[in-house]
């Protein structure tokens, strides 16, 4: 996780009253909504591209306010976050956020799980493959191209539903325990959690070492 440090505080009659799909952030006193109490916290989901969201972001920080994003800001190496998670079982899990990289990846979200036994990639809507027994032995040399084409060796796994979109999924299942108290599990303890992993990352960026994530809720 990272935080956004703008490089200056905004005036201190800005405010941030409404942030979504026609985000606004005013640097004046907002006259539209003159007669609405200023939000004390806000939600960045506009769809746009990075660069006006981060400036959003860095302005929502300056203004006190507690924010929600819904999607990396970062458009410098140095913002961006990359992680290392020890899990139990001796397992290694390396995260990286960033939007200020060339995707060259066949997704928006690719998940890489590697074992002894074989690989799996996941995307957003397909899954690939590639037991030990079907792994090609690579072989390089720095005077001929690869004869290999290692991508044709990972085998799909097959669909047994249809998937929507991810975040139109949760929503909808958000809104029906909202409305009908269908069954929801990531509750408080969930974003509790959430938080404190957070807090984690940071502090183990800023201190240089391991750090322990408590147990929170059940």
């Amino acid at each position: 996780m990272t935080s956004a440090v703008p490089p200056a505080a905004p005036p201190a009659d800005s405010a941030t009253v409404r942030i979504g799909s026609r985000a606004r952030c005013a640097s004046q006193p907002h006259r539209p909504h003159a007669g609405r109490r200023r939000a004390g916290a806000v939600a960045l989901a506009p769809r746009r591209l990075p660069r006006p969201r981060a400036g959003l972001l860095e302005r929502a920080i300056a203004a006190g306010k507690h924010v929600y994003c819904e999607k990396p800001a970062a458009l410098r190496a140095a913002a961006a976050a990359y992680a290392t998670f020890a899990l139990e079982g001796g397992i290694i899990a390396h995260f990286n956020s960033s939007w200020c990289v060339r995707v060259r990846r066949d997704d928006l979200l690719t998940i890489q799980v590697d074992g002894t036994a074989g690989s799996a990639v996941a995307g957003l809507r397909e899954c690939r493959t590639q037991g030990a027994a079907h792994t090609p032995r690579p072989v390089w040399s720095p005077d001929l191209p690869p004869a290999v084409d290692y991508a044709e060796h990972w085998s799909p796994v097959p669909d047994f539903a249809a998937f929507d979109n991810a975040f139109l999924a949760q929503w909808e299942a958000f809104f029906r325990h909202v409305c009908e108290d269908a069954p929801f599990p990531w509750d408080l303890f969930a974003g509790a959690r959430g938080v404190a992993l957070a807090e984690a990352a940071a502090r183990s960026s800023a201190e240089r070492r391991w750090i322990d994530t408590p147990r929170i809720g059940a």
